[in-house]
Formats: C-alpha cells, structure tokens, sequence
C-alpha cells in the first residue's frame, strides 16, 4: 500500500514463478518505477536489488518507493552492448519505452504505447555498471 501511495505497484503476475526460486540477488534491467523490485522484495525480503531505470520520471518515483532500503540500488542508465549515448524510445505509458524503435504492432496490440519522444540517454555494458564480485548467487537477471 505504501509503495502504491508512491505511484508504483507490484508486477504481482510474477508472483508464482519468483516464490519457486532461490534468489540472493536481483538484478532488474528496465525498471521503471519498481513493480518488479517490489514483488523481488516480497519473495526474497533479504535478497540485494540493483535496478537499472534511464528515464528520470520513472526513476524519481522508484526512489521514492524504496527511500529507506539500503539493499535496493538504483542505477540511472540503460544496459546495452556498449558504453554510449543512444536513443530511447518514450511510450505514451513509459513501462514500455525501449532503446528499439516502437513499432506498429506493438501500438495495436497494446493500445498507449505508441512514441511519445524521443531521448538520449546513457548506456553502459551491464559488467560496466557493476562488477560481477559484486553479484551473489544465486542471482536473478531480468530484462
């Protein structure tokens, strides 16, 4: 409820899968505002959570939502092959922004995603943005 208060909820539709794994750490590409590092927390209350979120507006309420937690990391930047700036994709609904262009399918199927703007935005190679030391297993990568 406090996160919900926060402009985030949980990806509870991951629920059942999460509860059947073993996790340390979690480690969140596309992170938007925390729905899925709040249902990691609540499957692995002491799991250690590094998100990656390059949108500022998405990221702004993820920081509000984990304010306090000092095993939840937030990492302003996008992952990718290589260290560069490239352009994301904004969608209408920015859980559905991409480095990849937004294309006509993914606007019919899933109305209020279409191109909002365009940005660029940081990207670092994920052994970049962290060191593999860093990482306790078992480990979760979700992309």
């Amino acid at each position: 409820m406090r996160a919900l208060l926060k402009g985030a909820a949980a990806g509870t539709e991951h629920r059942r899968l999460l509860q059947a794994l073993d996790c340390r750490h979690v480690v969140d590409i596309g992170a938007n505002c925390g729905q899925f590092a709040l249902i990691s927390r609540k499957c692995f209350p002491d799991a250690r959570i590094d998100s990656f979120e390059p949108l500022p507006e998405p990221a702004v309420r993820f920081e509000k939502v984990f304010a306090g937690d000092a095993n939840v990391h937030l990492h302003r930047c996008a992952i990718g092959a290589e260290k560069a700036t490239m352009t994301i994709h904004v969608s209408e609904r920015d859980d559905s922004s991409s480095l990849l262009p937004i294309g006509k399918n993914q606007s019919e199927l899933f109305p209020h995603t279409g191109e909002r703007e365009v940005r660029e935005t940081p990207v670092l190679p994920l052994h970049e943005a962290m060191d593999a030391e860093e990482i306790s297993s078992p480990a979760l990568l979700k992309i």
